[in-house]
Formats: structure tokens, C-alpha cells, sequence
């Protein structure tokens, strides 16, 4: 995201080269593409001059996370699908739930143009 931001209003970066630049498989960065594409947080095309550009550079790093369903937990315990037994009686839980909603929150105020 930070690398399509960087690039020129209107310049199209082939998939192949942010492939090879973050070393990020062929076959996941399409995935990727398509879920931000599907957002219209960028905008692909195809054919030799093509490739995908950024559309929105106001979207917040807490939304580009939420998007991709990148797993993002301080804990285990605070993990979607995770039971803790210890949930009631654990002196850090609380804690680490409210740190991790902090962070969101502060994930959620910052754009990728703020970034930049």
C-alpha cells in the first residue's frame, strides 16, 4: 500500500515487480489485489501497460487490516475462535484487551497519505 502511495497520481505498478520488490508469491499478492480491488482501494488493469494503482490514499491502516483479515492479536487468548479458560481469573487479559482496542483505535485515526 505504502509503495503504491509513494508512486505518481496515475502511474500503473506491474504485479510482477511489487512481487519481486517485497519477494511476496505471485500467487497471494493476486489475492491481495483483488480483496483492495473489490474495496476500490486501488484499481487494476491488465495488458502490457497495465498493472494497479492506488484509488484511495485516505483509507486507515485499521481498515487495509480488517480488509485483508489479517490476524492481529496481541494474545492468543483475544484470537477469533479462541476460548481461554483462564479468561475470568487472568490478571492480564483485561489488559491486553484494552491495549489491543487502543491500537486499533489509533490504527483507525491513521491514513496510508499520512504515511507517506
Amino acid at each position: 500500500m505504502l509503495f503504491l502511495a509513494k508512486v505518481k497520481d496515475g502511474s500503473w505498478s506491474s504485479t510482477q515487480t511489487i512481487s519481486k520488490k517485497f519477494k511476496i508469491p505471485q500467487k497471494f499478492l493476486a489475492k491481495i489485489i483483488n480483496a483492495l480491488s473489490r474495496a476500490r482501494i486501488i484499481e487494476t488493469q491488465r495488458g502490457k501497460t497495465g498493472g494497479v494503482r492506488l484509488l484511495n490514499k485516505e483509507v486507515s491502516v485499521a481498515d487495509v487490516i480488517k480488509l485483508l483479515n489479517l490476524r492481529f492479536s496481541l494474545n492468543k487468548c483475544l484470537g477469533k475462535g479462541f476460548t481461554c479458560f483462564l479468561k475470568k481469573t487472568c490478571p492480564t487479559h483485561k489488559l491486553f484487551k484494552l491495549v489491543e482496542k487502543e491500537l486499533f483505535e489509533k490504527l483507525n485515526a491513521v491514513t496510508i497519505a499520512q504515511l507517506i
